[in-house]
């Protein structure tokens, strides 16, 4: 289906807001039993998520990538929500606080037994995983290689930034490592990374700095907390019309008979050679991937 651009968090204890789910822009949507949720209001929560899903989740389209945010392990509430969600109409869960393999291992073996029982495809419900502590993030490759069904290695400064104690600032100096050590440890188990939330609403300018940003660190998408952050995410982390121009005439220079053979040519006047091209032939498929029926690339 594609990499995720946009990740949008809806509040799973507003049955106004996750009936709009389908009219959202974003690339997945994430229900949330966690954060979102006051403890007190947790066993509504679930039900409210779980009658949304048997009543509406039929309707809505199958290019909607639909995730439940989950508590975690610790709070003794995980299987009750997994057993509340788990069916045809969910994509994924999200697994927040994620410190270690054994910890989605966990995880796969109570999906797994939901699927058998629901009569659902193994394998069929996929995982996020949410990185959101220093030890997660020193982990963060032996979680995110454990398992098939993670489809990606999500972070969570906010979380992080408190297990050090530290202070969240606008430029992000002090998750840059975090960052980058995320990045790394989806890319060497080929999953994509995602980003995280920027909280300041209103600033939509620093939201944009804060897009390009991780951009250029390696992630593919951002976290979203609310619709009005989704079309910047896009925007930002989709190719742009240049991108995919440079990436074509770098797929035909070199399946063009006269580059047989050889292992770099020139094109627009820099050198391009496999590493390049394979870069550009995912691009291009990613970006095919995305496009509405019947949009030429």
């Amino acid at each position: 289906m594609g990499l995720m651009r946009s990740l949008l968090f809806m509040p799973g204890n507003r049955e106004r807001m996750l009936a709009k789910t389908p009219t959202m822009v974003a690339d997945g949507v994430i229900w949330d039993l966690e954060d979102a949720v006051p403890w007190e209001e947790k066993q509504a929560a679930r039900e409210l998520v779980r009658q949304v899903l048997a009543e509406q989740g039929v309707q809505f389209p199958d290019s909607l990538r639909l995730y439940v945010r989950v508590n975690p392990e610790v709070s003794d509430l995980l299987e009750a929500d997994l057993g509340a969600v788990a069916g045809p109409c969910l994509h994924g869960v999200m697994l927040p606080k994620v410190e270690s393999a054994e910890q989605v291992l966990r995880l796969d073996r109570l999906l797994g037994e939901l699927e058998e029982e629901r009569r659902l495809a193994p394998g069929s419900i996929k995982v996020l995983i949410l990185v959101e502590t220093a030890l997660g993030v020193i982990r963060a490759y032996d979680s995110a290689s454990v398992c098939g069904r993670v489809e990606a290695v999500c972070f969570g400064g906010e979380d992080f930034t408190r297990d050090l104690g530290i202070q969240r600032t606008p430029d992000g100096d002090e998750i840059h490592h975090a960052r980058c050590a995320i990045v790394l440890a989806a890319a060497a188990a080929g999953l994509q990374a995602v980003d995280t939330v920027y909280t300041s609403l209103d600033d939509l300018a620093g939201l944009e700095r804060d897009c390009a940003l991780a951009r250029r660190l390696g992630f593919g998408g951002k976290l979203a907390i609310h619709p009005r952050q989704v079309d910047l995410i896009n925007r930002t982390f989709a190719p742009t019309e240049a991108d995919l121009a440079f990436a074509r005439r770098v797929v035909e220079a070199f399946a063009d008979p006269a580059a047989a053979g050889r292992g770099v040519v020139v094109v627009n006047g820099k050198m391009v050679d496999k590493p390049v091209v394979e870069r550009a032939r995912r691009l291009l498929s990613e970006a095919a991937a995305r496009r509405p029926p019947g949009a030429s690339l």
